[in-house]
């Protein structure tokens, strides 16, 4: 299930030919919680840097705690 809110993500959407017979909007009144987005690394093993980069990215993208 994809969010409007979801903005970091490109949302697939219904009117392209590609995804019109794959998608099905569904209107939602509900305000959905968001799902927790965790990052689980082994300590041993560096990342690569595209990894780091991606990683990096993600958090700036975290809102201020």
């Amino acid at each position: 299930m994809l969010k409007i809110t979801d903005s970091r993500f490109p949302i697939p959407d219904s009117r392209f030919p590609i995804t019109r017979n794959a998608l099905q909007v569904i209107n939602i009144k509900e305000k959905l919680p968001a799902p927790d987005i965790v990052m689980i690394r082994r300590p041993d093993r560096p990342l690569t840097p595209a990894a780091d980069h991606f990683c990096d990215l993600m958090k700036r993208g975290l809102p201020a705690s």
